[in-house]
């Protein structure tokens, strides 16, 4: 046992027989291998594998327009540094080394790339690297710095709900952070419109996220509610009745059996599981469409003239009475539907959509790149 008498008042004792320092570990070895690993500056065969080598290849190659000129990287190497990390804090310089990178140019006879023009490869200079001292700092104009490592959200998705400003309505939002990339999110607006935003930029209706990923306004009505078809039996229009979706249901309106005209469900009445298996019991499958059950069917398909090909009434057109009798005076025996105000996750989507102005795939990506990139017109190829 050692004494060490550290103040004139207290009398320490120290019981380890080790020494303190040998209990201290590297703490700042974590950096420094790992940025030696990043640059591998003085291991030219471990440079393949760096950090740095993976950072350019995610980069290149690089091609023009046409495809008929591609930059591809092929090495890189270090130079000297100009000064120490000691003169650089003195004389208020940057501690660095000029970073070289090998590219080769080729160009190509056509744009399949089959056959070789002309290849040529050069070393350039791209840049001055910043190195890392046996500190683990950092010399920027004379100045000393470290990085110090900062707490992240987590990759995920986050839901949330908060009060509106506007009125007394509960708002739901929800976030998708990625591991790397933009943050996208997702909010209702106080008329259940549903939004998204790209790096809490300007928000937009979310079908225009869906038409920049390649769907269709058919796509979106078809991949969120259940497609159901009308057919015309030369008097009435008629639907099967969906027994999935009936249990514990009210219907505000009478419910009429397509093949004798009888109520079958009358209004406001709550269909139990008992009275389920009666009606399955009866062999009814199928109702009349009328007035106050036609508004609730959306088309997913377009409906066009069969001789001329002229679209009478587009996809996403809410069905009326009228509407209906345009179908039967074009002979249209059968229609694809959907019923966004019967489906499980509401009606949001079909709602935006009809806020949403964006009606291809090429106008949603160009709306989506001026929310982001603003002031700045995208090219069109």
């Amino acid at each position: 046992m050692k004494n060490s008498n550290h103040s004139n008042y207290i009398l320490r004792k120290r019981f380890s027989e080790k020494d303190d320092g040998a209990l201290i570990p590297d703490l700042i070895s974590l950096q420094k291998d790992s940025y030696k690993k990043f640059l591998e500056k003085d291991n030219k065969e471990n440079q393949a594998n760096s950090g740095l080598t993976r950072a350019f290849k995610s980069f290149f190659p690089l091609s023009d327009l046409n495809k008929t000129v591609t930059l591809d990287f092929v090495s890189y190497r270090f130079g000297n540094a100009k000064y120490t990390y000691k003169e650089c804090l003195q004389s208020s310089r940057t501690y660095s080394a000029p970073l070289y990178a090998t590219l080769r140019l080729i160009i190509w006879d056509d744009a399949d790339k089959k056959s070789i023009k002309i290849i040529k490869e050069q070393e350039v200079f791209l840049c001055d690297m910043p190195l890392m001292t046996d500190n683990g700092s950092f010399i920027f104009s004379g100045i000393e710095r470290v990085i110090i490592s900062q707490m992240r959200r987590a990759p995920g998705v986050f839901f949330d709900l908060e009060d509106s400003k506007i009125s007394n309505t509960k708002i739901y939002t929800a976030r998708v952070i990625p591991m790397n990339g933009s943050w996208l999110d997702f909010e209702f607006d106080i008329r259940d419109a549903l939004y998204f935003r790209l790096d809490r930029k300007r928000k937009m209706p979310v079908t225009t996220l869906l038409k920049a990923m390649g769907m269709s306004l058919e796509d979106i009505l078809k991949a969120f509610y259940k497609q159901r078809e009308i057919t015309f039996d030369g008097k009435n229009f008629i639907v099967d009745f969906d027994y999935s979706k009936a249990l514990g249901k009210k219907f505000e309106f009478d419910i009429l059996n397509s093949e004798n005209g009888e109520i079958v469900i009358p209004r406001d009445t709550k269909i139990t599981k008992r009275f389920l298996e009666k009606l399955k019991s009866t062999s009814f499958k199928t109702f009349v469409i009328t007035d106050n059950i036609v508004h609730s069917f959306v088309l997913v398909e377009d409906i066009a003239n069969s001789k001329t090909g002229e679209v009478i009434l587009p996809v996403g057109t809410r069905l009326s009475m009228e509407k209906l009798e345009i179908i039967r005076n074009f002979d249209i025996k059968k229609i694809e539907v959907v019923n966004p105000d019967n489906s499980e996750i509401g009606n949001y989507i079909y709602e935006t959509s009809l806020i949403d102005k964006n009606t291809t795939q090429e106008l949603a990506l160009y709306d989506i790149y001026k929310s982001i990139r603003i002031g700045d017109n995208p090219t069109r190829l």
